[in-house]
């Protein structure tokens, strides 16, 4: 799925497609990666837009800040056993097309055929309608009013819909101007880590002071917060349940490390570098995953927390007021603004990679730029109507349920093929126990969600089984 664009060089993020901050990754000559290649890589594709935003979702699902940190911190070792599953694969099956041809290669045609249908169908256009979302509120809340729900929809489908046709014109100016928005997002998180550390040491030397929130040392971090959930009286089946989709909310920040692969394929001496590449890259984003956290905890009344998306936008605005309020909502909005981006170009270059295995009409495909068009033109209107008519909490769990569904099946997959073909030549290993916490973990993750909320899982299962009818008769056809 490589860019035809560039043949002198790989672009991790065109190659794979997978998640919402594909746009973040950067431009890789075709010279092998060493493990400092590939740790700067994963870090940068991992930490974009969603660790200003998911922390409102995990937040209202848990009853204590100590509990949303667990949650963080259980997201982050799943998706760290699912990068080194990854990697694997990577290694072991090392041909374009990422997760697509693994399942096809343990799975069969009409797998991957399902894969490409959901991340087409579904998963890119309910990427673009998140990101789309929380560019809409960051402006608003930077702007210091507060948007009617209406209004935050008429924006958000204007910004998806502005992205769509700046990529249908020319896609090379916007995969150049992607690499910008990596240094926004780092300067953004050192930003909000800076300004806990001050809150902190301010309050440290003066306990009298008002700057900043005083939860943070006033009230205990594990004990359950008075809120509209009655935990206490809550049974453990259905507290699983909410932290379930405290995770799903986590993942979405996560959402990167399937890249791994792609590294593996591209990495000098793999046995060595590979595992130094991609365990260095997830303790450092878990660290700061979970930093920016307590630093949001510090920054912000634990009330205020679970009420807005825009969490990064509000703990600005508690520290410096009106000014800070507005620069860190511009640069949330333009972290959001990169991702669109790069989902735009993603979204093309998979409907081509599709099209070459006849998942598309075939008839489309003698003229490429035609396609690519098109697809992107058809992934926007998907995205319009996941943005009229969901909210962003819902859509951030329908994704989790979607992607890890399928991240599930591909690190099983590798299980499968350790038992079927356990001669095939593997230059990287993991233990056989990585893959198997983390087939278990994610499974029950989804498992558990799609019981707590049954109207998104009926949902998924409805598209995968219309994608199964649509492998099935496109099968007999041709």
């Amino acid at each position: 799925m490589e860019s035809d664009t560039e043949p002198a060089q790989i672009n991790v993020a065109e190659r794979n497609g997978t998640t919402q901050n594909l746009s973040d990754a950067v431009t890789l000559p075709t010279q092998r990666l060493s493990a400092r290649d590939g740790f700067v890589l994963l870090i940068g594709i991992q930490i974009g837009s969603g660790i200003f935003t998911s922390p409102a979702q995990v937040d209202q699902n848990v009853a204590s800040p100590a509990a949303a940190l667990l949650a963080w911190t259980i997201a982050g070792l799943i998706a760290w056993a699912g990068a080194t599953s990854f990697a694997e694969l990577g290694v072991t099956l090392p041909s374009a097309g990422g997760m697509q041809e693994y399942l096809r290669y343990v799975y069969g045609d009409m797998t991957a055929f399902t894969m490409s249908w959901i991340w087409i169908m579904v998963e890119k256009p309910v990427s673009m309608a998140i990101l789309s979302i929380l560019l809409a509120e960051s402006v608003s809340r930077g702007y210091g009013s507060a948007a009617s729900v209406l209004e935050l929809k008429l924006v958000s489908c204007m910004a998806a819909l502005t992205i769509a046709l700046l990529t249908c014109y020319n896609t090379k100016p916007a995969s150049q101007i992607g690499q910008a928005f990596v240094v926004m997002k780092f300067f953004t998180v050192g930003l909000i880590m800076l300004s806990a550390i001050v809150v902190f040491t301010i309050h440290f030397v003066n306990p009298a002071s008002s700057f900043g929130s005083s939860d943070w040392y006033e009230k205990s971090w594990i004990s359950p917060r008075p809120a509209n959930i009655d935990w206490p009286a809550l049974g453990w089946w259905t507290t699983i349940g909410y932290f379930s989709a405290a995770i799903n909310g986590a993942f979405w920040s996560y959402a990167g490390w399937e890249n791994a692969n792609f590294i593996a394929g591209e990495m000098k001496d793999p046995p060595r570098n590979l595992p130094r590449a991609v365990h260095l890259a997830m303790i450092s984003v878990m660290f700061c995953f979970l930093t920016c956290n307590v630093s949001y905890y510090i920054l912000l009344p634990w009330s205020d927390i679970s009420l807005t998306d825009a969490i990064a936008v509000a703990a600005a605005k508690t520290l410096f007021g009106g000014p800070g309020q507005f620069l860190i909502a511009m640069l949330v909005a333009l972290s959001c603004a990169g991702s669109l981006n790069g989902n735009s170009l993603v979204v093309a270059r998979l409907t081509v990679a599709a099209a070459s295995k006849g998942y598309v009409p075939k008839s489309s495909t003698s003229v490429k730029r035609f396609l690519r068009s098109y697809s992107i033109l058809l992934n926007v209107c998907i995205t319009l109507f996941c943005i009229v008519t969901g909210s962003f909490h819902i859509l951030v769990t329908f994704i989790g349920i979607a992607q890890y569904s399928f991240y599930f099946l591909t690190v099983l997959g590798l299980l499968i093929l350790r038992v079927r073909e356990p001669s095939l030549p593997r230059l990287y290993k993991t233990s056989v126990l990585i893959p198997v916490i983390f087939c278990i973990a994610s499974g029950l993750v989804v498992i558990r969600t799609v019981i707590f909320l049954p109207s998104q899982g009926l949902i998924f299962a409805g598209l995968v089984a219309l994608g199964l009818l649509i492998s099935r008769v496109r099968r007999n056809r041709y």
